[in-house]
């Protein structure tokens, strides 16, 4: 039953399997930062262009992580990590083989939504494996390895642009997701608890998500001249506005779920609410 954790001999290779997905897409995005300027260049692009090669990984994680969260609530935490880690792998693939930077901005895109998999699992992931008692020790694993993963990123990408050039930042992915996958198909436990009589995955309640955050971040880039583009204001704030709307009808109806794909009932609770206000900040 979830809470009860592994047995000890299992828990290591489940507890690795998480721990090395999670640090090879913080690792990514941390060397690719580092990356940008030279890609920007090799690919003959203005920089506020660029930006859209971070936004591109950014945007797809963050409207796919609460949907994906719901999957695994749905279908099982395992199918999503893995399923994540694939994804990942194969985005690798063809970001190695971009040669222009729409190709690449797709391409990063894939990758995030690859991560969003192993984001949006990780910490059900960790109570799976950890029985209750010892909970406190998986997150703090698993937060270590965040932060040492996002420290190391630019030392990491420094040591191999210095042997080669940027498409081997990708293809260092290839060979770390291969060996996750398999030894994630071997240790990674399934929830077993059954769904409620009747639950379904609420595609409303995602597109409502994922229209939210695309039209504010979208309008919001608007307000400002991009690349080769001027700010186009009145664009820029019609999409804002659009997109308050359409949040406003997204937390109305999230209101009203009895498993909300938004956590309204969490947010409702002041400390829970405190913390996410201050990790934000």
């Amino acid at each position: 039953e979830p809470g009860d954790g592994l047995p000890p001999d299992l828990r290591g290779p489940a507890m690795l399997t998480i721990i090395l997905g999670i640090g090879m897409s913080v690792l990514d995005s941390a060397m690719f930062n580092l990356a940008l300027p030279g890609i920007v260049r090799d690919l003959q692009i203005t920089e506020s262009d660029g930006v859209w090669l971070v936004n591109a990984y950014q945007l797809a994680i963050l409207v796919l992580l609460l949907p994906l969260a719901m999957v695994g609530d749905l279908w099982g935490y395992r199918r999503v990590y893995l399923c994540g880690v694939t994804l990942f792998g194969l985005a690798s693939v063809a970001s190695v083989l971009a040669t222009g930077p729409l190709q690449l901005t797709a391409a990063r895109a894939l990758l995030g939504a690859g991560a969003a998999g192993l984001f949006a699992v990780n910490a059900a992931l960790v109570r799976l494996v950890y029985p209750a008692s010892l909970l406190g020790r998986g997150i703090a694993i698993n937060s270590a390895v965040v932060a040492v993963s996002s420290v190391a990123g630019p030392a990491v990408a420094a040591a191999i642009l210095s042997l080669g050039p940027w498409p081997w930042l990708f293809a260092v992915n290839i060979p770390l997701a291969a060996g996750v996958l398999w030894l994630g198909w071997r240790s990674l436990p399934a929830n077993q608890g059954a769904r409620p009589a009747g639950t379904r995955f609420p595609w409303l309640d995602a597109l409502l998500n994922g229209a939210m955050f695309l039209l504010l971040f979208i309008g919001v880039q608007r307000l400002v001249p991009h690349g080769r583009m001027a700010s186009a204001p009145v664009l820029g704030w019609a999409l804002v506005a659009l997109g308050v709307l359409v949040g406003v009808v997204y937390v109305r109806r999230q209101r009203r779920q009895a498993v909300p794909l938004l956590p309204v009932d969490l947010l409702a609770i002041p400390v829970f609410r405190l913390s996410m206000m201050t990790s934000v900040a």
